[in-house]
């Protein structure tokens, strides 16, 4: 039990859908789960870990690495027994998990990223919740074509759904995140953690445009699909609110926001927290979430992790 405790607090974690462990966090659980027992949904990520960390130099995990990984993470989820490798040679400082306050200054989020990554953070763990298969499903029957997929990081999700044939434009305030986006080493097992092998389409492809989402001429739109995950909830009020509106005002008229939150704090019996479902509640924005009938105008895509 003790070395299931990663996996019981994050590849399980609570979302409406798919749940894919990533190969970042793979490599994790590999430490920690005997390899007998491994969960069969890990196998895939589990594999393809050991592609990333072959193919790219940056994303090598050294043993103090990971031990610092585990550690911190076991931290997050209020692990206290001892530890097998608590007498590794580790910086217990996690300041570089958090995002910077000033969330608008480019420098800021740079260096941010670039900590990630010095801890072997790459990708795949921050892409943990993205699962495209509903929402390609739903853009393809309503005919949507064009994508921004805001304040997205790292993250492999805009070449995920270049690849499923769609014109996606990644905006991110800071070069760096963009710079590893771009760099980080494509791969079959990698896109199969976001669609099916029967989703893909050619003619896709990805702008990756440096811009604040505050500028209204950055990405003007219009676009079929707004994407924001976990970015509008980092803002507080009435920041949020102005950030949640600037991404409206780049929908098209039958548009869909696309807004994930992730609610750490969640505990059962609760329902988890969608921050931001809260705007757009306000707005009388019909929610919907890819099943049935899409009801007429914009309407709000909501998703809930925790973990």
């Amino acid at each position: 039990m003790q070395r299931l405790l990663i996996f019981n607090a994050l590849a399980l974690s609570h979302q409406r859908g798919r749940c894919w462990t990533t190969p970042a966090l793979a490599l994790i659980l590999a430490l920690t789960t005997t390899r007998a027992g491994f969960p069969s949904r890990c196998r895939r990520a589990y594999r393809a870990a050991q592609r990333c960390t072959s193919e790219y130099s940056e994303f090598t995990f050294s043993g103090a690495r990971v031990a610092s990984i585990i550690l911190t993470l076991r931290r997050l989820f209020e692990h206290r027994e001892p530890d097998r490798i608590a007498a590794a040679p580790v910086v217990n400082d996690d300041r570089w998990l958090h995002p910077p306050e000033d969330l608008l200054d480019p420098n800021a989020r740079d260096q941010y990223w670039s900590d990630q990554l010095a801890h072997g953070l790459g990708p795949p763990i921050f892409d943990m919740f993205c699962d495209e298969r509903l929402l390609i499903t739903a853009m393809s029957q309503h005919k949507m074509k064009r994508i921004l997929c805001a304040g997205s990081g790292i993250s492999m999700e805009p070449r995920a759904l270049a690849a499923a044939g769609f014109d996606v434009v990644a905006l991110d305030i800071s070069p760096r995140a963009l710079e590893i986006a771009r760099a980080f080493p494509p791969s079959d097992g990698l896109l199969e953690l976001f669609l099916d092998v029967g989703s893909l389409r050619p003619f896709g492809h990805v702008d990756y445009v440096v811009g604040d989402i505050l500028d209204p001429a950055t990405c003007p739109g219009p676009f079929d699909v707004v994407i924001e995950r976990r970015t509008a909830q980092n803002y507080l009020e009435p920041e949020r609110a102005r950030v949640l509106a600037a991404l409206a005002a780049r929908l098209s008229p039958q548009g869909i926001l696309f807004t994930h939150c992730h609610d750490g704090a969640w505990t059962p019996p609760a329902e988890p927290h969608h921050v931001t479902g809260e705007w757009c509640r306000d707005q009388g924005w019909p929610i919907w979430n890819g099943t049935g009938t899409k009801p007429d105008g914009r309407v709000a895509w909501l998703l809930t992790s925790t973990g």
